[in-house]
């Protein structure tokens, strides 16, 4: 376009004047080049408009992309949640069979408490049993001895 105004304006000497002759086929080829641009320049904006709807679209999908993103993200730390209560559960469960373990050893230490009691009983009847006969035995002991050996007549 701007070729052809150059060699219109060559033409006529560089005169912005409209001049007689062989102007009026120029000005008509100039007119059907600024129609034929007007109708581009209309599809262009179509176009542009097309385009801006898509962007549009586009942008409400990446909208929705986020969101689901977001909920996956929100299930995914939800799911880290349960993670840490199944977690908690299990230190809990092992807690409980160190407490078992715990009250086995305590009924056991009581048992073995038990026996050595037994045993101290059956010590002390066997010392009593000895201090008898060794009494019997050593009757003829001072006084002062037998309360030494704790053979007085009090210890039977």
């Amino acid at each position: 376009l701007e070729m052809k105004l150059a060699g219109m304006k060559s033409n006529d000497g560089g005169n912005d004047k409209p001049s007689s002759g062989g102007q009026g086929g120029d000005l008509q080829q100039l007119s059907e080049e600024v129609s034929g641009l007007q109708t581009k320049v209309c599809g262009i904006k179509r176009g542009v408009w097309e385009v801006v709807d898509c962007v549009q679209t586009v942008e409400g999908a990446i909208a929705a992309l986020k969101e689901q993103t977001a909920n996956i993200e929100q299930t995914l730390q939800e799911k880290a949640g349960v993670g840490q209560v199944q977690q908690l559960c299990d230190t809990v469960d092992a807690m409980k069979a160190k407490i078992v373990g715990i009250d086995q050893m305590v009924r056991t230490g009581a048992d073995r408490v038990r026996e050595v009691e037994g045993a101290v009983m059956s010590v002390n009847s066997q010392l009593t049993g000895f201090k008898q006969v060794f009494y019997e035995g050593q009757s003829k002991c001072s006084p002062h001895s037998r309360l030494l050996l704790g053979l007085d007549d009090n210890v039977r």
